[in-house]
């Protein structure tokens, strides 16, 4: 076979040789795109399940806590805690607190207060609380914005042993920590004051 004759057939081969790199080239490049495409994906739908999370921890209803029997005070001004009526909160998360009490005074002129014990340390707790003072109408209340204190108390209630409701609504912010939350209530002076059975505590997630 003559040299050239050789020549035209390697020259052959080169143009199938390098029709298949070309091939495979075209190969690798919708592969890449293949890939890059399942990337994408597999990101939204990593996304969409979190929406969604979000989505049913947002509609997920508020946790419930009832109080099952009378829990009183000492004489004292020391805080008592409210058996049951304690939650688990998440790290990095938000709570909206409400609480329907019902609070019986030994004498009118005691007032109450309610705090939470917190397990961790929390970026922010604030309660307000109030109820009525006198038969007239007038209110009276008071806050915690401190793990397990109240900054203020109420002064006072309509008359002697009844039994009178009261509001409290907060918020709960907590840091890196989990941990729990245990209602408590307190006398606004030394005389004996009762949180009633049937106070309902509602946790909400936000």
């Amino acid at each position: 076979m003559s040299i050239w004759r050789r020549a035209k057939i390697l020259e052959d081969w080169k143009t199938v040789i390098d029709g298949f790199k070309d091939t495979i080239n075209s190969w690798k490049d919708t592969v890449e795109t293949w890939k890059e495409s399942a990337i994408n994906a597999i990101q939204t739908i990593n996304g969409n399940i979190t929406t969604l999370q979000n989505t049913v921890a947002a509609l997920a209803p508020p946790q419930v806590f009832t109080l099952v029997g009378d829990v009183a005070t000492g004489a004292n001004v020391n805080p008592v805690s409210a058996t049951g009526l304690v939650f688990s909160y998440a790290a990095n998360s938000k709570y909206k607190i409400d609480i329907f009490a019902l609070v019986s005074p030994t004498a009118s002129t005691t007032g109450c207060g309610f705090q939470f014990d917190l397990s961790s340390a929390v970026t922010r707790i604030a309660l307000n609380f109030y109820h009525q003072l006198a038969v007239a109408g007038t209110l009276s209340g008071g806050h915690s914005i401190a793990d397990d204190a109240s900054v203020g108390v109420s002064s006072g209630m309509p008359a002697n042993a009844g039994v009178y409701p009261v509001t409290v609504d907060g918020i709960l912010i907590t840091g890196a920590n989990a941990g729990t939350a245990q209602l408590r209530f307190r006398s606004e002076t030394t005389a004996v004051t009762t949180l009633k059975a049937n106070t309902i505590l509602l946790v909400t997630k936000l």
